[in-house]
């Protein structure tokens, strides 16, 4: 079984870090290829998602009790803030001065 997550059920599991099922715990699993296999700890639903952008999921159904060990810590997708560039950071006059120097 393997069917496409909606954006719904996606912005959930992202936002939340929550399944979109039953809004129980998510284990971390094996990954690869950009993907994440992802475990709800309380209803045993499997999911791989892609791992930085949200943009596509599937489920992989019930999750059997051996495959469960493959499944470790509490999943936390965190949303990191964008880069300071550093003209913001020092502004336009430290930037300026940083150069004449010789260096950011």
């Amino acid at each position: 079984m393997s069917d496409s997550l909606s954006d719904e059920q996606l912005k959930c599991i992202f936002d939340t870090s929550r399944c979109p099922d039953c809004k129980g715990t998510l284990l971390a699993g094996p990954e690869g290829g950009g993907m994440i296999n992802i475990l709800c700890r309380d209803c045993h639903q499997e999911f791989n998602v892609d791992r930085g952008f949200g943009l596509y999921g599937h489920r992989n159904g019930p999750c059997s009790e051996d495959r469960r060990r493959m499944f470790g810590s509490v999943l936390v997708f965190t949303h990191p803030e964008p880069p300071v560039s550093p003209v913001a950071r020092r502004g336009v006059f430290g930037l300026l001065n940083c150069v004449l120097r010789g260096g950011l």
